[in-house]
C-alpha cells in the first residue's frame, strides 16, 4: 500500500477514505514498485467523471514508487494546458513535503516546465535540478526529453497523460504525445501507429508503466491504446460494484434535498492552482 508518510499527510489534509477511482487505480500503479527485475507491467487507463479524485489516483502511487535517494527522473506527467500543470505541480509538491528526517533531507524533487519548445533554459534547468518527477505540456516535454535528451530515461517508472482525450485532439500536441509515449521503450510507438504494425513489437521491451487519464475515453484514445499500450487495464469506479451502485443512487437524489450534518472532505475536491515556484517548493491543498 501507500507509505505511512503519505497516509499521514492525507489525514492531515482531512481525507479519511479513498474515492472509488482511487481504490481502483492506486493498487494497479503500485505494482511497479514491487518489480525489481523491471519486467513489463501492464499499462493503465484511468476513467471517471470530473471531480472524482483522478489526480490523486495517479499522483499518490507515483510519489510512493519514487526513490528519493536517486538522481534519476522517474515520473513524467503530461498535461494539455499550462494552468493544469500549475495545479498538479502544487498538489505533488505539497504531498512530497514532510515524512522522516531522512526524507526531509532527501525530498522527492518535482519540477514544472514552462515556456516554448525552443526554450534552451528549460533543458538546462532539468539537467541542473535533476527532478524525480517532471510536469509539463507535450511540446516542451518532447523538446527537452526526446529532442535534447536532457536526462537519462532508463529509470522511468511512470509516464502519465492527464486529459488524454484533449491531448490527442490537436495535431501538434498529438504528435508530441506519440513521441513521448516512446520514452522507456526500445522502439518509437508513433511509427508503429502510423505504419499500423503490431503493437506487441513495441511493447515487448517496455520498462515503464504508461497511464492514460480522462473523464471520457474516445475512439481515438482507444485506437492509440490498442497500438501502443502493453497488456493494459481500465480502472473505473465500477471496479467496486456495491460502492458504485450506492454512489449512483446518491447522485440521483433531488439536488435541493437538505443534507444532514457535515462530512469530512473527500479526495474528490479540487485545488485552485496559482503561479509559484517552478521547483518543488509549491504548496497548497492536496485534494483533487
Amino acid at each position: 500500500g501507500l507509505p505511512s508518510y503519505l497516509l499521514t499527510k492525507m489525514q492531515a489534509e482531512g481525507f479519511q477514505r479513498p474515492t472509488l477511482i482511487q481504490r481502483a487505480a492506486i493498487p494497479r500503479m503500485l505494482r511497479q514498485k514491487h518489480n525489481p527485475l523491471r519486467l513489463p507491467v501492464g499499462d493503465l487507463i484511468i476513467t471517471d467523471m470530473t471531480g472524482s479524485g483522478k489526480t490523486l489516483s495517479f499522483v499518490l502511487p507515483m510519489i510512493a514508487n519514487t526513490n528519493n535517494f536517486s538522481n534519476h527522473l522517474q515520473g513524467v506527467i503530461i498535461v494539455p494546458t499550462r494552468e493544469l500543470s500549475v495545479q498538479i505541480h502544487k498538489v505533488v509538491s505539497n504531498l512530497c513535503r514532510g515524512g522522516s528526517k531522512k526524507r526531509k533531507q532527501n525530498p522527492v524533487r518535482v519540477l514544472r516546465l514552462a515556456g516554448s519548445p525552443g526554450n534552451i533554459a528549460a533543458t538546462e534547468t532539468v539537467r541542473r535540478e535533476e527532478p524525480h518527477i517532471l510536469i509539463g505540456t507535450p511540446q516542451i516535454l518532447r523538446a527537452v526529453l526526446v529532442e535534447d535528451k536532457a536526462v537519462d530515461l532508463s529509470h522511468l517508472t511512470h509516464v502519465v497523460f492527464d486529459e488524454i482525450d484533449q491531448l490527442l485532439s490537436l495535431p501538434n500536441d498529438r504528435n508530441a504525445c506519440l513521441d513521448l509515449m516512446a520514452i522507456g521503450v526500445a522502439k518509437t510507438p508513433n511509427m508503429a501507429l502510423r505504419n499500423n504494425r503490431d503493437h506487441e513489437t513495441v511493447a515487448s521491451t517496455q520498462r515503464r508503466q504508461l497511464v492514460f487519464v480522462s473523464a471520457t475515453v474516445t475512439q481515438e484514445v482507444m485506437n492509440v491504446a490498442k497500438h501502443i499500450m502493453h497488456n493494459y487495464e481500465q480502472a473505473t469506479p465500477r471496479d467496486d460494484p456495491e460502492e458504485f451502485v450506492r454512489r449512483s443512487m446518491r447522485s440521483s437524489e433531488p439536488r435541493d434535498r437538505p443534507h444532514g450534518g457535515s462530512e469530512s472532505r473527500s479526495s474528490a475536491e479540487g485545488s485552485e492552482g496559482s503561479e509559484g515556484s517552478e521547483g518543488s517548493g509549491g504548496g497548497g491543498r492536496a485534494g483533487i
